[in-house]
């Protein structure tokens, strides 16, 4: 129980600008699912989702069934020899009606990093949202999400040494430094002021508006400390 009343404490800083911006998930995978779904929940005129040929199953499964059951218009980029993304194909498959892309940070097979600020400053640019798959990146490169423009973020504790069953979705609330916590009107194209994220699953209110149930407290109480100092690569998968 302690430790469950430690873990909104001992989220990890990633120089985000806002404290109740993680929130603790069961592994990467709900991570995606919430971001995705949330997103497609609070901006009911956009139809469109933007994804990569080489993201994790997490998100082309989802993708894929979405577009199947719900009509979803989901355009997959594809990549060159070497793994890198089509930025042309990508930038043109940004439309108004786009309402997420979501784009892995590091890819888990080739090591390709791709230029997720890039990519998030041309979404933003027809008021999308942007995703990113971190779990392979988070702990290997540097992440100052105070200076991104990333609005969603997933990660897994596996990842970081840490037992399976614990990952986070980090949720910009914007610039809290100017008063733009969680105001922003994406429909509008105002993706600066903040992300609404609606929870995949109705229940309590442990963490209030984002996600019910109870947190995983043993595994997440001591994140942060493992968050700033481990920077070996996890097991693969």
């Amino acid at each position: 129980m302690r430790c469950a009343r430690r873990a909104d404490r001992s989220a990890p800083s990633w120089g985000r600008k806002h404290d109740q911006e993680i929130v603790f998930t069961f592994g990467g995978t709900e991570s995606d699912k919430s971001a995705i779904l949330s997103a497609l929940e609070t901006q009911p005129g956009r139809n469109r989702i933007v994804t990569s040929a080489v993201e994790h199953p997490a998100v082309l499964s989802l993708a894929t069934y979405l577009q199947q059951s719900r009509g979803v218009d989901v355009v997959v980029v594809g990549v060159d020899g070497n793994g890198r993304l089509d930025i042309d194909a990508y930038r043109a498959a940004l439309t108004e009606q786009t309402v997420l892309t979501s784009i892995m940070w590091a890819n888990n097979k080739t090591g390709v990093l791709y230029p997720v600020e890039e990519l998030a400053a041309l979404a933003h640019e027809v008021g999308a949202l942007f995703h990113s798959d971190a779990v392979q990146a988070v702990g290997k490169v540097p992440i100052d999400l105070a200076a991104s423009e990333i609005d969603m973020l997933s990660l897994s504790g596996h990842k970081l040494h840490e037992p399976k069953g614990i990952g986070a979705l980090y949720v910009s609330k914007g610039d809290v430094s100017k008063g733009d916590v969680s105001k922003g009107d994406v429909s509008k194209g105002d993706v600066s002021k903040g992300v609404k994220l609606k929870p995949m699953v109705r229940g309590g209110r442990q963490a209030p508006g984002a996600r019910p149930s109870g947190g995983n407290g043993k595994c997440v109480c001591d994140r942060r400390a493992r968050c700033g100092s481990r920077n070996r690569p996890g097991p693969d998968g």
